[in-house]
């Protein structure tokens, strides 16, 4: 999130300034095939971090993670980093999914428009966890989107803090008129009836699978309705 005031300041240097991100979870083998987690993998593998904490893995809680990332982000390009000897298989159902998170938007007209038009909806009711050294220049920029829920943990937040749900909005329209987009992604197990806090609007109830979903919220006629990508 500390991503958004910056590239807002590049963009204003240079409007062509090209932005992309990488994505990682530190596997570096073939880790799936494994009946166990070796020490070496413990160190860089995301996903044997996960299985010693109880935890799992899927391509749905990749989905959800890239999802949140590009959204917030919404950068021109995509890269998930691999070792070149990594083979494809089992890992295929992975990268699927980050072709899927791609392909989506260009395969629903909703989806494009906001990707193209939305405005990140700063969440204004908490400041950012981090406010250590902050350039005096930064100290009131909105630093901080992700938006409440009923199972946010008690604040203040830390480090090792579990959030249940990820969630952010982005807006288009002018007040009385506006539509919103939420993206939810719940990485530990699917989660029905989540009640969000949309700022400018108010508390909606909505479902959030691990692989993350998408809601359009009408301000005149104050409807929710699912967002879904036929491809």
């Amino acid at each position: 999130m500390n991503w958004i005031f910056q590239l807002a300041e590049a963009w204003k240097v240079n409007p062509d300034f090209w932005w992309e991100i990488s994505t990682w979870d530190g596997n570096a083998s073939n880790w799936t095939a494994q009946t166990e987690c070796t020490p070496e993998m413990l160190k860089k593998s995301k996903a044997c971090q996960y299985a010693r904490d109880g935890q799992t893995y899927t391509p749905d809680r990749h989905l959800g993670w890239v999802q949140f990332g590009m959204w917030l982000l919404r950068p021109r390009v995509v890269r998930e980093f691999r070792s070149s000897t990594t083979p494809l298989e089992p890992w295929r159902p992975f990268f699927e999914g980050l072709l899927f998170a791609v392909d989506r938007i260009y395969a629903d007209e909703t989806l494009a428009e906001f990707w193209r038009y939305g405005r990140l909806v700063p969440n204004i009711a908490h400041k950012h966890p981090y406010q250590e050294n902050v350039p005096y220049k930064y100290r009131d920029v909105n630093r901080w989107f992700l938006l409440d829920t009923n199972l946010d943990p008690p604040r203040p937040w830390e480090h090792k803090t579990d959030i249940p749900v990820f969630s952010l909005a982005l807006v288009r329209g002018d007040t009385a008129k506006r539509h919103w987009l939420i993206y939810a992604h719940a990485p530990l197990e699917n989660r029905q009836d989540v009640t969000i806090t949309l700022p400018g609007f108010g508390k909606i109830k909505i479902d959030a699978p691990r692989a993350g979903a998408f809601y359009l919220i009408d301000e005149a006629d104050r409807t929710t309705i699912p967002v879904t990508a036929a491809l």
